[in-house]
């Protein structure tokens, strides 16, 4: 009987880690509900979730890419500095959650 182990190329495949670092209130799906002008009104819950992702990520020696919001960069800093500290990317998903054809050229290019 031949040995049953797995092989090992599939068992250590590479795996892409992305986190879209955004509030609850912040998501496409309540666009029409919540504007962003209200945004500030809303208790945030970012902060501690972040901190739950960065524990399991480093608990399983994961990297990934964290893909912010202008805004919360803005107002939380400090979690921007953690997230890079734990050694992941930060890249910029746009000021707000919008679509780039909801943008005019001018706000496209701002």
């Amino acid at each position: 009987m031949k040995d049953q182990q797995p092989d090992s190329k599939l068992r250590f495949k590479p795996h892409l880690a992305t986190v879209a670092l955004e509030d609850y209130f912040q998501v496409g799906t309540f666009n029409q509900m919540i504007q962003q002008k209200q945004w500030y009104r809303f208790e945030t819950r970012l902060e501690q979730n972040t901190q739950r992702i960065l524990d399991l990520f480093a608990r399983h020696q994961i990297r990934g890419t964290f893909f912010v919001l202008g805004w919360v960069a803005d107002r939380y800093p400090h979690l921007m500095k953690r997230v890079a500290e734990a050694g992941h990317e930060l890249a910029s998903k746009g000021y707000y959650h919008r679509s780039i054809r909801q943008m005019t050229r001018e706000e496209f290019l701002e």
